[in-house]
């Protein structure tokens, strides 16, 4: 049995007891691989803010759902000899997209108007909301727009700092749009590409799904961020791979199919392996 912590912000609510006495709510997929390795028999504390009950845990996670984690939360830790995604600071579209338009000048064709900020800002609206007194007002995107060229988009949404605008780069199969996900953990993770008739592709637009390889290059990106966990979506268009959003707090299926739970179970696999890793001296000892 080994002791694990999950490094959550003091305002993350990242699991917890349904009202009806029948289980959890999770929205996040780390919640599903918890009760996967209570149920191998490790022992788990999910901690909420910057104090563990155990400060010298055989692996920890830091898993603060923003996208740019503050300084203390880096700092804490740092401090533990073994956790995972302790480098990532900045997950924003701007440090992590593939496809800026600031950096092709030359296009010409359709761009994608997003939140700068993870998952439309999802992170940041619901600890503003949960936050007690004033809080900064954060500008939330909720939908993704695209537009025939850049001249199509409005000058409110231009110079709006909050928003990037990406070039729109689908993979394209006849009249079907696609996208990869990549879910990974340690050297575990499953890879899918995503078939729809819709143009931004969500699970319930979805016709099909088939697994597909992870290109050499996007574990070099994955390495280059810092990531020991997470979900990368990107696009390949020929050998080129384009990242177009990484996530290190990905949100959990709402039904687990059989499919779905096995993953989890590998993605377990990972994590487990990573406890017997090189580590170093905890400064919370």
């Amino acid at each position: 049995m080994a002791s694990i912590a999950i490094l959550c912000h003091e305002l993350d609510q990242a699991i917890w007891p349904r009202r009806d006495g029948n289980g959890y709510n999770c929205p996040y997929l780390i919640g599903q691989m918890v009760f996967n390795l209570i149920q191998r028999g490790h022992d788990v504390e999910i901690v909420h803010g910057l104090k563990a009950k155990n400060p010298d845990p055989d692996l920890a996670i830091l898993h603060v759902d923003l996208t740019r984690v503050p300084e203390d939360y880096l700092a804490y830790a740092a401090g533990f000899r073994n956790c995972l995604n302790r480098k990532i600071a900045d997950i924003s579209k701007t440090v992590i997209s593939g496809a800026l338009l600031a950096g092709r000048p030359d296009w010409n064709g359709p761009v994608i108007v997003k939140s700068n900020l993870n998952c439309h800002a999802g992170g940041e609206s619901a600890k503003n909301a949960r936050r007690k007194g004033s809080a900064p007002e954060v500008r939330a995107f909720p939908e993704y727009a695209v537009f025939n060229s850049i001249q199509d988009v409005p000058e409110e949404l231009t110079s709006d700092a909050s928003l990037v605008i990406d070039c729109f780069m689908p993979e394209r199969e006849g009249d079907m749009y696609a996208i990869r996900h990549w879910v990974f953990c340690g050297d575990q993770g499953h890879c899918n590409r995503f078939i729809s008739p819709k143009m931004i592709i969500k699970g319930a637009n979805v016709v099909r799904k088939d697994p597909c390889a992870v290109p050499e290059q996007l574990h070099e990106i994955r390495k280059s961020l810092g990531f020991d966990y997470g979900k990368f979506d990107f696009v390949m268009h020929g050998d080129d791979v384009y990242l177009l959003d990484a996530n290190k707090t990905p949100g959990s299926p709402p039904l687990l199919t059989a499919g779905d739970k096995a993953g989890v179970s590998r993605l377990v696999d990972g994590f487990e392996a990573m406890m017997h890793r090189p580590q170093k001296d905890s400064t919370h000892g």
